[in-house]
Formats: structure tokens, sequence, C-alpha cells
């Protein structure tokens, strides 16, 4: 529970762990990017979390408003995206080469989403 003049969005950012990425949603969800996972706090209601595979940690991760994408070690790409409020896991790409860096546009400004 948020302690008093605490944002409720507070209570689920996992402090343990250095944050690779957070950024806030179209929706107003907050997704926070660690090595071990994904927290996805909506604005009202119970945060989700999406783990990483075993032996698997993230190594970069860049979003948009609508999107993530994340890269494991090993050079795996996730690729999700923000559908009726929730963060769904809709793509997988192995690279066999680790990733150094990711980007991604705006939808808002490429006319749909980035792919």
């Amino acid at each position: 529970m948020a302690r008093p003049g605490q944002h409720h969005l507070l209570q689920y950012l996992n402090t343990n762990k250095r944050t690779l990425e957070c950024v806030r949603l179209a929706d107003g969800a907050v997704l926070q990017v660690h090595k071990a996972g994904i927290v996805h706090i909506p604005p009202n209601g119970e945060a989700t979390q999406w783990e990483a595979p075993d032996m698997s940690m993230i190594e970069r991760a860049c979003s948009n408003s609508m999107q993530m994408v994340i890269s494991l070690n090993g050079g795996d790409l996730r690729y999700f995206q923000l559908t009726d409020g929730q963060l769904l896991e809709s793509g997988t790409e192995p690279l066999d080469r680790e990733i150094t860096c990711l980007s991604m546009s705006d939808p808002h400004h490429s006319n749909g989403l980035s792919r």
C-alpha cells in the first residue's frame, strides 16, 4: 500500500534492482525494466510482472508510449505491445549475437506502431 502522500505507482517499483528503462505509457501506466524482468504498473490496479526466461537477463530496452523492445543476453529480441490496458509479448526474434543498442520511434510520428 502506498504511504500517505506517495503516488500509488511508486509502491510497485522495484528499488532493489538497477532500472534499465522506465516509461509512462499512453494509458498512464508505467513500465520499469530491470535485468530480471519488466514491471507493468497500470494507473489503477495491481502491477503485473514479466520475468526473463531461465538463465537469461535483459541487457537493453527501449520503448515508446505503446511498445517496448528488450534484448536478452545471447541476442534474443522480445517485442511487447500495449493492448487493451495490458502489456502483451507479441514477438520474438532470435539473432544469436549480442545487441549493443536499440531504438524505437514514437507511434504518433510514424502513423502507427513501430516495426
